[in-house]
C-alpha cells in the first residue's frame, strides 16, 4: 500500500497517512457527556496538499517538530524551510516528537529507543507504541496493553493502572489518550479512564485542545462536543496514521 502523507490548508494543521485495526477494555472508566444526536451528514471541509514523503507513523509536538516512519522504517525529521524530509539513523513502526530534538521511536520487534542527539538509546522492550510532549512526558504502549509513564529520575516506567491500550497520545496537560485493543477511545482524568464515543485506529492531540482519530474504515474524524461525536473530515479517505500541528 502506498501511504503518502498529506497537509490539510494552507497554514499547517493535520498530518495523515494511509494503519491496521486494533483491539481491550477494562476496569475503572466513566462515560462522558453526551447530548442529541447531531446530522446524519455532518461533515467538516478540508483541503487536502500532498506533500513529498511516504511514511507509516507521523507525529508533531507542540512545539511544531515533526517526525515520521518511512514507509522502509527510517526515522525521518521535517525541515520546514526546505519542505523536505531528512533522514535519521535508525528504522522504526512507530514514532514520537518530544521533548528538544529528542525523538522516541518504536522497532518492528518491539525496542523503544531515546535519541539522545547522536544515537538512539534502548529504553525498553515489548512495546507496541510511544507518546510523547515537549515538556518532557513520555508514555507508552506494550505489545501486553500496560499503558506505562516513563520516570526520568529512576529511568524506568511506571505502570498506568485500569486499562488496556494499542494506540497512545499526549494532550496539552500531559494526560494520555488510548485506543483501546478493541478500538474503543479513552482519556485519563484525576485518576480515572474516560470512555469516549465511536471506534478508532489511531488518535492524534493538539495543543489547541483538538483530537483527531483515524476510525475503524480509514476516514478522518475531529471531535466535537454538544454533544461528544467524531465529525469527519471531506477529501481525505483511506488513512493509517494522523498527526496535528500545534493550531490543530
Amino acid at each position: 500500500m502506498v501511504k503518502n502523507v498529506f497537509l490539510r490548508g494552507v497554514v499547517c494543521a493535520a498530518l495523515v497517512l494511509a494503519l491496521l485495526p486494533l483491539a481491550g477494555g477494562g476496569p475503572v472508566t466513566a462515560q462522558s457527556p453526551r447530548g442529541a444526536t447531531p446530522p446524519a451528514d455532518e461533515t467538516v471541509q478540508a483541503t487536502w496538499t500532498l506533500i513529498p514523503g511516504r511514511a507509516k507513523d507521523l507525529s508533531i509536538n507542540a512545539a511544531a517538530m515533526a517526525y515520521a516512519a518511512g514507509n522502509d522504517g527510517v526515522a525521518l525529521r521535517w525541515r520546514a524551510t526546505s519542505q523536505k524530509w531528512a533522514r535519521m539513523s535508525g528504522a522504526f513502526a512507530r514514532i514520537t516528537a518530544a521533548e528538544g530534538n529528542r525523538p522516541w521511536g518504536v522497532t518492528e520487534d518491539g525496542n523503544v529507543m531515546r535519541f539522545n542527539g547522536l544515537w538512539w538509546e534502548p529504553k525498553g522492550d515489548k512495546v507496541a507504541d510511544v507518546a510523547g510532549d515537549a515538556v518532557g512526558n513520555i508514555y507508552i504502549a506494550r505489545v501486553s496493553g500496560a499503558v506505562e509513564k516513563w520516570e526520568p529520575l529512576s529511568q524506568s516506567w511506571k505502570p498506568v493502572p485500569g486499562q488496556m491500550a494499542r494506540r497512545i497520545a499526549l494532550d496539552i496537560r500531559g494526560k494520555p489518550w488510548i485506543v483501546t485493543p478493541t478500538g474503543q477511545i479513552m482519556r485519563w482524568e484525576d485518576g480515572v479512564w474516560i470512555s469516549l464515543p465511536g471506534v478508532a485506529r489511531d488518535i492524534a492531540l493538539g495543543a489547541d485542545g483538538s483530537a483527531v482519530i483515524v476510525d475503524a474504515s480509514g476516514n478522518l474524524r475531529i471531535l466535537r462536543s454538544s454533544p461528544t461525536r467524531w465529525v469527519p473530515y471531506t477529501g481525505v479517505t483511506g488513512v493509517v496514521s494522523v498527526a496535528l500541528t500545534p493550531n490543530g
